[in-house]
């Protein structure tokens, strides 16, 4: 891989890791809304606006990143078939999960219920969405930081990224830390 392909993966890893910090900043502030005492004149607007932006901002995420990126790095990157092939799945799994959000938002009128629903989608949510982004960002990190040599590199934060091999064979697959991951998909990874 040459030193202008390096670079391009590079960058593209920092931008997908600064939109996924922006996308955990949006679900705390969501969060935070359903927590916070509501106004008693319109008791969800706010956490509607801020569900349904940080819906679609998802939603936009996942799609441009199955529509433009994933082609171009297989196309580039063949070795990451399966990795894409996983996340694909997970942007599915996803975006199932979002539409029940919305569909909860749709109905939310009783104070108290509608909270309560919303809450519980945006945990189920925030928890899928965690554990892809973890697994993006350790699957595609590793192939953006590794030279071909196959070599351990170690990250900013200090963690050594695996190789290439151990990505194709599974054994970087560590369950994060915190509550047993259900969904088929993500469980396979585990």
């Amino acid at each position: 891989m040459g030193e202008g392909e390096k670079a391009r993966l590079e960058a593209w890893y920092d931008e997908m890791q600064a939109v996924h910090g922006r996308l955990r900043r949006a679900l705390e502030l969501v969060r935070d809304t359903a927590h916070d005492d509501p106004d008693p004149a319109d008791p969800v607007a706010d956490l509607l606006v801020y569900c349904r932006g940080f819906c679609t901002a998802l939603t936009r995420h996942h799609t441009a990143e199955d529509a433009v990126l994933f082609p171009e790095l297989e196309r580039r990157h063949p070795d990451l078939a399966d990795v894409l092939r996983r996340l694909r799945q997970d942007h599915g799994m996803i975006a199932y999960l979002v539409a029940d959000l919305e569909h909860a938002l749709d109905r939310a009128t009783d104070r108290v219920a509608s909270r309560d629903a919303v809450v519980r989608h945006l945990d189920g949510v925030g928890a899928i969405m965690e554990s892809h982004f973890r697994y993006e960002e350790r699957a595609l990190g590793a192939s953006s930081r590794r030279s071909t040599s196959g070599r351990r590199v170690t990250t900013c934060s200090g963690r050594s990224e695996p190789t290439r091999s151990e990505i194709a064979v599974g054994r970087h697959r560590a369950a994060p830390p915190g509550p047993a991951r259900t969904p088929v998909s993500l469980a396979a990874r585990a």
